[in-house]
């Protein structure tokens, strides 16, 4: 007889109560038609249930699941580095798997422009690369032929799908064209793609991701059910702030100007940012009272000409303005007059204002304002009520319009650019749309206390 190629084959072997003599020790035969030897010979053997059954499996089985992809962050397209989109586990039983065509599916939100190539990698390593299609999205066979990924019997191998990013482009370089470029503010993701029925993939895959994989001992097609999710979508700009929180110069709460917070604002080695807008979260004792709000960079006072601050939720003016005692918390919105232009390590800025008290166990905590409820946005400065913010000439929030000129939309909290438009404007008219909110910036998250 012949296994099958398609069904599990069932084996059992038994002896029936006839088919064995045995003798005891004076040599009388025994007699063996006993009802417990039958039982046990034959009703559990050559029975219809049997209970011991060897089975003949066709082929093994290859699963393969999404295994802690990537955390949606910014990506600083244009630089020549393979950059992790998914990550997945792949579970061999019976047999070695071997893994030698991949389909990889690019998703709304990017542009397959976004992509110089996409490849699958494999313990630090590429194993195979393509190159996708023009079009807003799609789809691309990546073949490992010759370089397979080997799935062990019983084991698991973890393996990547990376990405090469093409250049941002400018909207007067491309004409104004959103789709079919490399745009500021693409999220594009990259995952396995299933059910895909057409050329190498035939209806076997109806249901199943297009992994085509191989049983190295059976050689038989294996199919992995689907249910491997695509990765987290990055985000893409020009390039990036490093933003590091510095520790205060003191954190003895005292009468006087106080530094409150301090931090060191840089840009990715991928070039310039322009920083517009700070927005910071001041939480204070109801015995304190704190005005004259200042900027330093470095040691050195800004002059007032080039920023204002103001309380984001009503405008009114910090700069000789006081937050009265009772007042828990407020938010004070940094805007500079232009931009602070910032390269490499950039500029350390402080916050600060002159307190004053009364009684012992008082504090002041200050962090960055953020609102996790914000999506990622680009477009054009824009004066005007959003959220919790007033509608301010010195606040500013952003216009995701494709002309600009219309109301904000969305949020001004830290407000920067990636510098990606040519010409980039720092105002509202003519404006350029490459200005963007905090969203994975990172380390916008920590707080800085006085207390006494």
């Amino acid at each position: 007889a012949t296994d099958s190629a398609t069904t599990t084959d069932k084996i059992s072997v038994g002896v029936p109560a006839s088919g064995i003599t045995a003798q005891d020790e004076d040599a009388n035969t025994l007699d063996m038609s006993g009802a417990a030897i039958a039982d046990a010979l034959k009703d559990t053997q050559l029975g219809l249930t049997p209970s011991v059954v060897q089975s003949i499996l066709p082929h093994g089985t290859i699963t393969i699941a999404a295994d802690a992809h990537p955390s949606t962050s910014i990506v600083v397209a244009g630089k020549d580095v393979w950059v992790p989109f998914a990550r997945y586990k792949a579970t061999a039983q019976y047999e070695d798997m071997l893994i030698d065509r991949l389909t990889v599916s690019s998703t709304v939100g990017g542009d397959n422009a976004d992509f110089v190539q996409v490849a699958i990698a494999s313990g630090g390593a590429v194993k195979g690369a393509n190159t996708l299609s023009a079009g807003p999205f799609g789809v691309v066979d990546v073949d490992l032929t010759g370089n397979n990924i080997t799935v062990p019997k019983d084991g698991s191998v973890n393996f990547e799908v990376w990405a090469k990013l093409a250049t941002v482009q400018a909207s007067s370089t491309v004409h104004g064209a959103t789709t079919g470029v490399c745009r500021t503010g693409h999220s594009p993701a990259l995952g396995l793609l299933s059910n895909l029925q057409t050329g190498e993939w035939n209806a076997n895959y109806a249901g199943k991701l297009n992994v085509r994989t191989t049983g190295n001992a059976s050689g038989e097609r294996v199919y992995a059910a689907t249910g491997a999710t695509t990765g987290n979508a990055q985000v893409l700009r020009k390039t990036k702030p490093v933003v590091t929180k510095q520790n205060l110069t003191n954190t003895v709460l005292s009468s006087g100007e106080l530094e409150l917070y301090r931090v060191q604002v840089g840009a990715d080695s991928a070039g310039s940012i322009a920083l517009k807008q700070m927005a910071f979260q001041v939480s204070k004792s109801a015995n304190v009272t704190a005005g004259s709000f200042r900027l330093y960079r470095g040691s050195t006072p800004v002059p007032s000409s080039e920023y204002t601050v103001v309380n984001a939720t009503s405008g009114a003016d910090l700069y000789t303005g006081t937050v009265s005692a009772g007042v828990g918390s407020f938010i004070a919105a940094v805007a500079f007059t232009g931009e602070d232009s910032i390269n490499g390590s950039g500029n350390i800025y402080s916050l600060r204002a002159t307190v004053s008290y009364t009684g012992t166990g008082n504090n002041i905590t200050t962090s960055f304002y953020r609102d996790g409820t914000m999506p990622v946005v680009t477009g054009y400065l824009a004066n005007g009520a959003v959220g919790v913010f007033a509608n301010s000439t010195s606040i500013f929030n952003i216009d995701t319009s494709v002309g600009g000129g219309a109301a904000p939309t969305n949020l001004g909290t830290f407000v920067w650019s990636d510098n990606s438009e040519v010409p980039h404007y720092s105002s509202i008219t003519p404006g350029s749309r490459d200005w963007t909110n905090d969203v994975y910036v990172e380390d916008l998250a920590q707080s800085a206390t006085l207390s006494n």
